[in-house]
């Protein structure tokens, strides 16, 4: 009887939080991260798949066929097996994810960026960006490559790049030039400059950027960052960015975000930025994953932000986070 009572009071107030839904396929197993209202069973019907199998395609599906707000898969391997990660937020907390709208304006573009941008457009997303990291001043050069013999011929251009007109236009571009191409570019001139949080800021909130090629070149602008070059950044003018992250804005990008604030030592005095308004509400989310990396940075980021340790416990947290308030 006391727990029925507890499951009821729990609805009432919205707080019910379903553990991880995990499914069996030929491919391996599948974790559903992020469901309340909802069910695999119930998600299975609904898209008119024939077999769980499906489910290691189903964000776009999840996003454009259920209106779920936000989703991402990631693949991984367990026992030699693919381990599939699906995270998501449901219909009901659309308001809990705000991209940025696209800017309507366009800022002069320097003509040394042509050929940057020509690479922009021709490819899309740069991803041995993930390692130019390695090149900039004060970097670890004993990190190994996340990316092992991709292409850095590239880099040259990105190099040229590093003086003070580049880093003013590229913080301008990126939060008010039109063309994803100029604001991608931005994004990877602005690697170049990480000894300014300025520039930390401006990738964070470009990690919000409602075009899949721009957020990918800020998310990827910071992970090198991270990686290469971290130290100690005031995320100050970035927190409403991160509180949305933490939300589920991005949920690719999530995993990323939650390790580069720990690795940049992102301050206990942001904490009420960062969860007023039903704030990182993902984080608690994770907290309930199978998954033990996104279990441990959940809780890893929580006790940085709260100087506590309430281990796995989303309830306690969850009142940590109301006594903020």
């Amino acid at each position: 009887m006391n727990r029925l009572i507890l499951i009821l009071s729990l609805l009432i107030t919205g707080c019910l939080q379903i553990e991880a839904q995990i499914v069996e396929t030929s491919k391996g197993k599948v974790e559903f991260i992020g469901l309340e209202k909802w069910t695999t069973e119930m998600i299975q019907q609904k898209l008119a798949y024939q077999s769980p199998d499906n489910f290691h395609f189903c964000a776009a599906d999840l996003k454009s066929k259920l209106g779920f707000a936000d989703a991402s898969v990631t693949l991984d391997s367990e026992n030699g097996k693919m381990y599939t990660i699906i995270t998501i937020v449901e219909p009901d907390r659309a308001g809990q994810v705000s991209y940025k709208p696209k800017p309507i304006g366009s800022v002069a573009i320097p003509a040394s960026w042509s050929s940057l941008i020509k690479l922009v457009e021709e490819r899309g997303i740069l991803n041995e960006i993930l390692d130019y990291g390695s090149t900039l001043k004060k970097s670890n050069k004993t990190e190994k490559p996340l990316l092992e013999g991709a292409d850095r011929t590239w880099w040259k251009y990105l190099q040229e790049r590093r003086n003070k007109e580049d880093f003013q236009t590229a913080l301008k571009v990126l939060s008010g030039d039109k063309e994803y191409k100029n604001r991608s570019t931005a994004a990877l001139i602005l690697t170049n400059f990480p000894e300014k949080d300025a520039a930390w800021s401006a990738l964070m909130d470009g990690v919000r950027d409602k075009d899949a090629r721009v957020n990918s070149a800020s998310l990827q602008a910071l992970i090198t960052m991270a990686k290469y070059v971290p130290r100690r950044i005031d995320w100050s003018q970035s927190a409403s960015s991160i509180r949305y992250i933490l939300n589920g804005t991005n949920l690719s990008a999530l995993v990323h975000i939650i390790k580069t604030l720990l690795k940049t030592k992102v301050s206990q005095k942001l904490a009420n930025d960062l969860f007023k308004e039903d704030g990182g509400r993902m984080l608690l989310v994770y907290l309930r994953a199978k998954n033990e990396e996104r279990k441990s940075l959940s809780q890893n980021l929580l006790m940085h932000l709260s100087g506590k340790n309430f281990g796995s416990d989303v309830e306690e947290w969850r009142n940590w986070i109301k006594r903020l308030e």
